[in-house]
């Protein structure tokens, strides 16, 4: 029986679609067909998740039978792997990922909150799942989470990553945790994929495509977005005989023709979100020994949905 010995856990809109993308094209690697397959969170399909992404996607969580097929493709790849964004937001997936793949290599990657709050955003307009301003859906976020809105929609919290890490820094040996800072992946990522395979013992040398995937954009026709980019149907024809990969690189030049860049975030909203997140940012950084100043400081910078 053929597991994972490597799961990249999140954040959400954090680059974790680009890495999973970085990961599929390295020979020695294998990640499952299915990127984001939850098994170790299966909280996420709450009753709201069912009635407002619709009844074309599965009601209740991946079976462990269902889940064992993800990794009958392997042949002679050495790093196996998955990538669920909701093992870093759930409380209880660490234990359970620790319990089932204890020797499990754990990757984390890490936005600025303030960014991922905004990309989380924007990713639910451009789908056109989220009506309100992005302040106004903040000041809701607590009532949405009483009535058990789904997690994507969860934009602050998302961002609350100290309790998050500690988690998996608690479970699991630290040299078992890569843990990769979203800039450095957006800046450096040949340096970063480098490591990466590195941290999975494969050849550290190979160069990936880097191109970037996911950008949160806004729909230039709003028909057409819903009528082919939001088509289950069509959506479901498309990913049946195609690997997540070859999806992704097919439709990534389509949303560029009918999309644009999402606006930018107002600065009063950005910085007092940003100043939300300044206590959990102080523990984050000395739990992990990392330097995260930059998440910090205010820029002149707008920021888009991306």
């Amino acid at each position: 029986m053929t597991l994972p010995n490597f799961v990249i856990v999140g954040a959400a809109k954090a680059g974790t679609t680009s890495l999973y993308k970085y990961l599929a094209q390295h020979p020695q690697i294998y990640v499952s067909p299915i990127k984001e397959p939850r098994y170790f969170a299966p909280e996420y399909y709450t009753e709201f998740y069912h009635n407002a992404i619709g009844n074309q996607h599965r009601a209740q969580g991946m079976s462990l039978a269902e889940y064992k097929t993800l990794f009958q493709g392997v042949t002679d790849e050495t790093a196996i792997g998955e990538a669920s964004t909701e093992y870093l937001l759930f409380e209880k997936s660490a234990k359970r990922i620790k319990t089932f793949l204890p020797n499990a290599k754990i990757i984390i990657i890490l936005r600025d909150p303030v960014e991922r709050a905004f990309s989380a955003y924007s990713f639910h307009v451009r789908d056109g799942r989220e009506p309100l301003s992005f302040e106004k859906a903040l000041s809701q976020e607590m009532i949405r989470k009483k009535q058990r809105w789904q997690v994507g929609w969860c934009y602050r919290e998302g961002g609350l990553y100290y309790q998050q890490v500690k988690r998996y820094y608690q479970l699991f040996p630290h040299d078992q945790i890569k843990l990769i800072i979203w800039r450095d992946l957006n800046q450096n990522p040949k340096e970063v994929c480098s490591d990466l395979f590195d941290f999975l013992q494969v050849n550290a040398d190979f160069e990936p495509d880097l191109s970037r995937s996911n950008q949160s954009l806004t729909p230039k026709n709003k028909f057409l977005n819903r009528y082919l980019f939001q088509n289950r149907e069509l959506k479901k024809w498309l990913r049946k005989p195609l690997p997540e990969e070859l999806y992704l690189r097919f439709t990534g030049p389509l949303k560029k023709m009918f999309f644009v860049p999402k606006e930018s975030l107002d600065p009063d909203i950005k910085e007092h979100l940003r100043n939300s997140y300044s206590e959990d940012i102080a523990k984050l950084e000395a739990l992990i020994s990392v330097d995260l100043s930059h998440w910090k400081q205010s820029s002149d910078q707008s920021i888009s949905g991306q």
